[in-house]
């Protein structure tokens, strides 16, 4: 079964930085924090992606986890961030503390919304940030499943059960308890 947050980072290969790996990183973390109730200060680093001159790395993009394409634009650049350098794309991390922190609105992100594609003939696991009481999956429109608990020590990582792909191009939308909403639309690897 594929799981876009299967997508690790290559060791030997620097210039690929998966933002799933920031994300398992990120899940990590918080959960550290979570069980260090004692802990007085935490940090998260950093919020914004910056230059560093001596740095080529992280500058490959992929829509897929498999196939990739050179970005010049981040081959000079800590991409380490939150939010990308020009405070445009605010990273899947973003909304796991967002999710967590903020608790007067409510968070609902699909994780991995970046990838449009995902290999052929393989289940998918939805993994959405996520401060709601429960959370409702659709496909295609029809609902699919509930979950009422993120069952993650951190509260806020929630991953529905696999799901089986109806067509070349489906839609999956997840809906809160108080009606907010995130949807990505994937197609199949050719």
């Amino acid at each position: 079964m594929w799981n876009p947050s299967d997508a690790i980072r290559d060791k030997d290969e620097d210039s690929k930085h998966y933002e799933e790996y920031g994300n398992r990183f990120h899940e990590s973390y918080v959960r550290q924090i979570k069980a260090m109730p004692w802990l007085n200060f935490t940090s998260v680093w950093v919020l914004f992606d910056f230059p560093v001159a001596a740095r080529q790395e992280g500058y490959m993009d992929s829509e897929d986890g498999v196939k990739f394409v050179r970005n010049n634009d981040r081959k000079y650049m800590n991409d380490k961030g939150l939010v990308t350098r020009d405070r445009q794309t605010k990273k899947d991390v973003f909304y796991l503390y967002k999710s967590l922190w903020n608790k007067d609105e409510t968070t609902v992100h699909i994780t991995s919304s970046r990838l449009k594609y995902f290999p052929a003939g393989q289940d998918l696991r939805i993994k959405v940030y996520s401060n709601a009481k429960y959370l409702t999956l659709y496909q295609n429109g029809r609902q699919v499943t509930r979950l009422t608990s993120s069952e993650e020590s951190s509260g806020v990582v929630w991953t529905f059960p696999a799901v089986r792909l109806k067509t070349a191009e489906d839609t999956f939308k997840v809906v809160s308890n108080n009606g907010v909403t995130d949807e990505i639309t994937l197609k199949k690897a050719k």
